[in-house]
């Protein structure tokens, strides 16, 4: 927080407004994430590549086709990437590397709409075949609200600590004449783990919150 003084310039020689005082407020607000995105895939191990692509590509048709019967819908559904490489050994003693197999990866990125229904549905998934999951990232599909109620809080904060700042120099706080938003990105904050989907086959996920962060740089005039 700074006080100019009647000067034309800062320290720095960049332009101050004179008679002024300008302060940043922060502000946060808690939001349920409302959207959940996760990677579920199925790794194969077969003898040959073509055993091994073949019988991945079965299995990821079976999972796809789970997830879309939990309700996922298909335009929620996308491949991440598809990986086939050779299982190889190591002999120290010969010095020589061997192909004992091969591995195909396939992994798809799901959108789940509904929070609550995020374990029953990565159950449903590793009953289907899915034996990869991870990348899991909680959301709010409109930040719109909470991001205004920080910003309400942020200037709140920015107003309280003007007036201090005025009262301890002896003068009156004016009118606003300048605000800046700097951007804050949105925290998770996990704090309470409860059971997604009750009843059986589910996972045991996360419910906790998104913190929405607001900052903003707002300019005083003084009334003397």
């Amino acid at each position: 927080a700074t006080v100019a003084p009647p000067s034309s310039s800062g320290t720095d020689g960049s332009p101050v407004l004179i008679d002024t005082i300008t302060v940043n407020g922060t502000g946060n607000v808690l939001a349920a994430p409302d959207r959940a995105d996760i990677q579920v895939g199925v790794q194969t191990q077969a003898d040959t590549a073509a055993e091994a692509l073949t019988t991945n590509s079965r299995d990821v048709e079976a999972l796809i086709a789970r997830l879309k019967a939990e309700g996922v819908a298909a335009e929620n559904i996308g491949t991440s990437y598809l990986n086939l490489w050779p299982i190889t050994t190591y002999d120290p003693q010969t010095g020589m590397q061997s192909t004992q197999g091969y591995q195909a990866d396939n992994t798809v990125t799901i959108t789940v709409g509904d929070t609550a229904l995020l374990g029953k549905i990565l159950a449903a998934a590793a009953e289907a075949g899915g034996n990869f999951i991870s990348g899991l990232q909680m959301s709010l599909s409109d930040d719109t609200e909470a991001s205004s109620e920080a910003l309400a809080a942020a200037m709140a904060a920015a107003k309280t600590k003007a007036e201090a700042l005025a009262t301890a120099a002896g003068v009156k706080l004016g009118e606003v004449i300048a605000v800046r938003e700097s951007v804050v990105p949105i925290a998770p904050l996990y704090y309470d783990t409860v059971r997604a989907g009750e009843g059986g086959g589910t996972v045991p996920i996360s419910a906790g919150q998104l913190r929405v962060n607001a900052s903003v740089d707002v300019t005083f005039r003084i009334a003397r």
